[in-house]
């Protein structure tokens, strides 16, 4: 997607991690989000700019992809702005959303 910069290597996002100070700083956490990349059922992306966010997008059954983290230096959440140009980038792709899932199991 266009403003979308799309994470190539597990040493990108380990770069990316160091960065930004984030959750992907942990061993466990960096290497499970791994497989689930190696696995496709996940993708990374970063914005543009100078306060960039990563997101990763994980598949949903046969539904599609749903952005399911977004964070930014330090673990901060996306602000209303940043989250309205993510969803408006992908409001033309079908098999992308970015609404939250719920805990519902039905």
């Amino acid at each position: 997607a266009e403003g979308l910069i799309p994470v190539q290597s597990a040493e990108e996002l380990s770069q990316m991690a160091r960065r930004l100070r984030n959750c992907l700083s942990d061993h466990d956490i960096f290497y499970s989000s791994c497989l689930d990349v190696q696995a496709g059922i996940a993708f990374y992306f970063v914005t543009a700019g100078s306060k960039p966010l990563l997101l990763k997008f994980t598949k949903f059954g046969g539904l599609g992809w749903y952005l399911d983290e977004c964070r930014g230096e330090g673990n901060r959440h996306p602000t209303a702005e940043e989250l309205e140009y993510i969803a408006g980038i992908h409001s033309h792709i079908e098999t992308v959303w970015c609404r939250r899932l719920s805990y519902e199991m039905r």
